[in-house]
């Protein structure tokens, strides 16, 4: 992604007719590749108005530098600048934009009499809340001791969250597993069915054998198969297993030797983290690619990952792209997300707005909030796509009710400038 810089030009104070002050500065802001002009606009205003906030606050306190509070502490400039805020108006005198930079002129005008008196109203009721700050100090031990209890209890609140929602991830992820299994399972017994009925019906030899040999090799497959759901709960420690490692890498070595692919990605995950064996990467290599080069998409996203990491293997951006690649096509969430944004960077050699939208809505037509909320951005901005700021809202929308931060920010700023 493109940094964005701002750059401050000038500062222009000059006095009014009346009592107040007026401050004027210009900004240029340097968009990036996401920004609109509607963003683009509203971070040069934030900005050029924190800054002209700012040069208030020390203009104002140069005016009260005798002003104490009871405790003869000096009221500081960030102090004055808060107090500031709330007492001045803005006003945008001129602007610009080309595309690439959004040029800003704006003009705060503030009465320095107004906030000095405010000031001196502080100063004055600081007196009596030095006395009801004296009476609570009797209590303070007390209170302190009190929040480091709740404090402690916090602490633990959240250590069990975490296990929680790793508990959560874990049982998600057993139950996809199985879900998948019973599936493939269920298929296998009703072409199993079918063979059977048409063994039943035929008469001639040469028939019943090739459907004899069929039924075979898929009794075979449902035999393995049990193999890999044996280890899938002594993994996990599900169906009145108790979790056993050992025990699981012994019945997923069973599945993987006779070339099923969930199992020998489960043994390169076994074999990677050390569970229940040694660990050895070299090993869960190996078991990654026999199983990515048999189609299994997991396997597929997993090498990919490791190859754009380039921690434990030579980053190869090349093979990354191949392995998210076909196991994009097979549907991998994680896979299509990934390869929108390497297209959006440029990574791998290609760099494409095209691609990486395809990518991006084929993430979000599966309800990846990431993917949906940077859809919404090239829906807004016409990256990849034609712009459509419908299209951007609904995209953001979905992004914004899975708790997407960013989508929110940007949904709103569509809603203000009238695009929806």
């Amino acid at each position: 992604m493109n940094r964005a810089w701002l750059i401050a030009l000038c500062l222009v104070p000059s006095l009014s007719f009346a009592a107040n002050q007026e401050f004027i500065r210009d900004y240029t802001y340097m968009a990036s590749e996401a920004d609109s002009k509607i963003s683009a606009r509203q971070i040069a205003l934030q900005e050029v108005k924190r800054e002209l906030l700012n040069e208030i606050g020390t203009y104002i306190y140069s005016r009260i530098d005798t002003s104490e509070n009871s405790k003869g502490e000096v009221y500081s400039k960030q102090e004055i600048r808060a107090l500031t805020a709330g007492i001045v108006k803005l006003e945008t005198l001129k602007e610009r934009w080309n595309g690439y930079e959004f040029y800003i002129q704006a003009k705060l005008i503030s009465d320095p009499d107004q906030v000095v008196q405010h000031i001196n109203d502080l100063v004055h009721s600081d007196q009596e809340q030095q006395a009801w700050e004296q009476q609570q100090l009797t209590n303070n031990q007390e209170t302190q001791h009190l929040k480091q209890q709740l404090l402690q209890n916090g602490h633990e609140k959240q250590r069990l969250k975490q296990q929680l929602m790793v508990g959560h991830v874990e049982q998600q992820e057993l139950k996809q597993q199985l879900v998948e299994n019973y599936q493939f399972t269920d298929s296998l017994q009703g072409e199993m069915q079918v063979l059977q009925e048409e063994l039943s019906n035929t008469r001639s030899k040469q028939e019943k054998l090739a459907l004899a040999i069929r039924y075979a090799q898929k009794s075979l497959i449902i035999s393995i198969n049990n193999d890999y759901v044996k280890g899938l709960n002594y993994y996990w420690g599900s169906k009145d297993k108790k979790a056993d490692y050992l025990q699981a890498a012994y019945w997923f070595n069973k599945a993987a030797q006779k070339k099923y692919s969930g199992a020998q990605y489960k043994l390169g995950i076994i074999y990677e983290k050390g569970q229940g064996v040694a660990p050895d990467f070299k090993v869960a290599m190996d078991w990654y690619e026999r199983a990515a080069q048999q189609g299994y998409a997991n396997a597929q996203f997993k090498l990919g990952a490791l190859y754009l990491k380039g921690k434990k293997v030579p980053q190869d951006l090349t093979k990354t792209l191949h392995w998210f690649s076909l196991a994009a096509e097979q549907g991998n969430v994680e896979a299509q997300l990934a390869l929108g944004d390497m297209y959006l960077q440029g990574q791998g050699g290609t760099q494409s707005n095209l691609l990486s939208a395809k990518w991006f809505l084929a993430a979000a037509h599966q309800g990846e909030a990431a993917a949906q909320y940077q859809l919404g951005l090239f829906y807004r901005a016409g990256l990849g796509v034609q712009q459509d700021y419908r299209q951007a809202a609904k995209w953001l929308v979905k992004a914004t009710n899975q708790g997407h931060q960013l989508a929110k920010v940007n949904l709103q700023s569509l809603q203000e400038a009238g695009h929806f």
